[in-house]
């Protein structure tokens, strides 16, 4: 093969591919990078120019980095043996690193989590502020903690913040409790570094060598949380694409895997949600892809004054509101008040939880229950309600504050949750309840 028609893809995807089909394992197997080492005079220096000028790969990436096997098919195994135990009587509640938020804890062991906010609400703050208390076994508001092991790897923050921001939190604990939190804490600065899970090539995303690194360091560490913050900084590429997205959620699954800590990361907010009063779907920015990998998701924003008055606070200044949208492993639609307290000593802020005129941890309710609930109660006091009606109620002045497309959207889920039923109406009816000749049926609240 000549060096200008060489495709590395294409040979490993061959060279797997014939390994499969021989069927025999040995010992130390012959890998494509190996042997094309050895094609090119032993020398991955050499070898990397040529896969880079070839190939198109990052400046910074060299193929002798990828681990053997990354690019590898799973084993053709049986299926048989992912049939469902039966056995099975019962299984152990699935396990928590950190604290309540509502009737629901934060950030699942083994499992992905995002954290999302906009710049300057105090995200970066309210993790490590969070993070010490779990690595000290310290309360959060009302929410008792295990003491565990915390890796947390920052893009934007050096290390001289990172400890402004660890001191501000932790400068009023007693001696030992400070020290705990510091023993069983890392704050890693990526400043200086190429902080890239996931890389651009020529024919597409791939994960980078830093993946197996923070899995090392977990696994040295024992760590037990891993936060990284933020995500558009840890990808190469257009997270609106779903091909970043998803080899993102790839980096961060290899990551979990090898661990079986909690992996969080922070991320900023569609911009699209810049006035937003509550946490919805699609908060994240960039491509759904993440959103949908990940177990569990929660957002911070500034709490409006509309909003604090559902929680019983009249000063809403400082105050963040944290909603969780998404929860895989327990109750959705969960609220935790935060504040920012400013530390002189450190010239930074800290966040604690509210405590005062509002319980610490409050189940909120979402705006599409909201809008289910006032469109349940139109249904209940207007019999005979059509869809044609409900969609002149709707806009941003009409009745229901929502548009066209989520009330009708609204509503099928309604419908689908057999909260509301159609009913075929004959022309008696139609004309006891005074509508057009047109209506068919009409909607109303499932027995």
């Amino acid at each position: 093969m000549k060096s200008d028609e060489f495709n590395e893809w294409e040979v490993q995807a061959l060279f797997t591919s014939a390994l499969q089909r021989s069927g025999k394992g040995t010992a130390n197997p012959a890998t494509i990078k190996g042997i094309m080492q050895q094609a090119y005079g032993g020398s991955f220096g050499d070898f990397n120019a040529l896969i880079k000028e070839v190939t198109g790969m990052p400046k910074g990436f060299a193929l002798g980095d990828i681990p053997d096997g990354a690019f590898q098919p799973p084993p053709n195994m049986g299926l048989d043996q992912y049939r469902p135990d039966t056995s099975l009587s019962s299984m152990p509640a699935r396990e928590f690193v950190g604290p309540k938020i509502g009737t629901a804890h934060l950030f699942p062991l083994a499992s992905i989590s995002l954290f999302t906010a906009l710049g300057g609400v105090g995200k970066t703050t309210s993790l490590i502020s969070i993070g010490a208390h779990i690595a000290a076994g310290l309360k959060f508001g009302v929410s008792v903690l295990q003491a565990r092991r915390v890796l947390m790897i920052f893009v934007e923050e050096g290390r001289d913040e990172l400890n402004r921001k660890f001191g501000a939190t932790t400068h009023d604990w007693d001696e030992f409790d400070r020290g705990n939190a510091a023993d069983n804490t890392r704050l890693v600065s990526m400043v200086g570094e190429d902080p890239r899970l996931t890389l651009r090539c020529k024919n597409g995303v791939m994960i980078s060598p830093l993946v197996s690194q923070i899995t090392e360091w977990g696994q040295q560490f024992k760590a037990e949380l891993i936060i990284l913050d933020h995500l558009q900084g840890f990808v190469d590429g257009d997270l609106n694409s779903s091909d970043t997205a998803t080899m993102a959620a790839m980096a961060a699954n290899q990551i979990m895997a090898g661990t079986g800590a909690a992996v969080v990361f922070a991320a900023h907010v569609n911009k699209g949600q810049i006035d937003a009063e509550s946490v919805g779907a699609g908060f994240t920015s960039g491509s759904l892809a993440f959103e949908n990998a990940a177990r569990q998701v929660t957002g911070a924003i500034r709490l409006t004054e509309n909003r604090g008055k559902e929680f019983g606070i009249s000063d809403v200044r400082d105050c963040i509101l944290m909603e969780m949208p998404k929860n895989s492993y327990g109750p959705p639609g969960q609220a935790l008040i935060l504040q920012k307290e400013y530390v002189h000593a450190f010239h930074t802020v800290r966040v604690v939880p509210v405590s005062q005129g509002v319980a610490l941890s409050t189940p909120f309710t979402s705006p599409s229950k909201r809008l289910a609930a006032a469109l349940s109660d139109y249904i209940k006091e207007h019999p005979g309600t059509t869809r044609a009606k409900l969609d002149g109620l709707s806009g941003k002045d009409g009745r229901f504050k929502a548009s066209k497309n989520d009330v009708r959207r609204t509503v099928e889920e309604m419908l689908d949750d057999e909260v509301l039923r159609k009913r075929a109406i004959d022309t008696q009816e139609r004309k006891a309840l005074r509508l057009s000749h047109q209506v068919k049926e009409i909607l109303e609240i499932a027995p």
